[in-house]
């Protein structure tokens, strides 16, 4: 909500020539693609663009600008944002201009609380630099005895001993949460990726990439299997929506089930996404 609150501010305000872009999760991969190859083609012609991401562009994500401004954020995300700025070096020993500042009306994800909490004990005006060495092993110490990774009863020690025990179904569902009740906590088990979303199609690009997709939508539907390409043409059209979200009636009623949990969204959708 931050990044699209000043990405309307720019659109609405931006001086000159610049082009104002958006990017975030909410964007299906074909529009991010786009506004990537707009960026790029804007920074290699020297013409002014101004780019508001989420934390998306942290990772896999090669652009070269010469300043950055980052919200406070994890150590290792501020060095991730860092690396957008005069990564080919073009601009000599000086290098670019990053600033990290503290939105004083900005939201924070649950987890980066005690991330950046830890962070600020450490590093900012009359501490450290992000890039100290030395404070970053005293950080990282700091942070994982903060957030129990170790501790006995985290997630970790507890799949652990569950596997030792060969209670697999506790590894996979987490442990009961009373011995007999049948109940068990799902924050105690093993996943690979903390997944809580379901993926859905947008409307997005030309006619032909739009025909392309509803063709592929129409097939899902009618077909007893689904074609894996058929799942494959709708990829670069396909958006995750947290599944808390999308079980709000106002947001269930703009989603159009096609098979399994991919729904197809008949809300609207604009330069920054999924308009929720």
């Amino acid at each position: 909500k931050d990044a699209q609150t000043v990405f309307a501010a720019l659109q609405a305000g931006a001086a000159g020539d610049a082009e104002v872009r958006h990017l975030s999760a909410a964007m299906c991969p074909a529009h991010r693609q786009q506004v990537l190859r707009e960026a790029r083609q804007r920074l290699a012609g020297r013409l002014p663009v101004l780019l508001v991401s989420t934390q998306l562009i942290e990772a896999g994500v090669d652009v070269d600008f010469p300043a950055v401004y980052r919200a406070m954020a994890p150590a290792d995300s501020l060095w991730q944002a860092a690396g957008r700025a005069n990564r080919e070096g073009h601009l000599g020993r000086g290098g670019g201009r990053v600033v990290i500042f503290d939105p004083a009306d900005g939201g924070m994800p649950g987890s980066y609380r005690t991330q950046v909490g830890t962070a600020l004990r450490y590093f900012g005006p009359g501490k450290a630099d992000p890039d100290d060495i030395e404070m970053l092993s005293r950080y990282y110490l700091d942070l994982y005895r903060s957030i129990g990774v170790e501790g006995p009863d985290g997630r970790g020690p507890t799949i652990q001993r569950n596997r030792q025990a060969m209670d697999f179904l506790a590894v996979a569902d987490g442990p009961e949460r009373e011995p007999g009740s049948g109940m068990r906590d799902r924050s105690l088990a093993f996943r690979m990726i903390d997944d809580e979303s379901m993926p859905v199609t947008v409307e997005y690009g030309d006619a032909e990439q739009r025909t392309k997709a509803a063709q592929a939508i129409d097939r899902l539907r009618d077909a007893d299997i689904a074609d894996r390409q058929w799942l494959r043409d709708l990829q670069p059209y396909t958006v995750l929506v947290r599944k808390a979200t999308a079980a709000k009636p106002e947001i269930a009623a703009m989603l159009r089930p096609i098979i399994g949990d991919l729904c197809e969204w008949v809300g609207g959708y604009d330069d920054a996404g999924l308009v929720l």
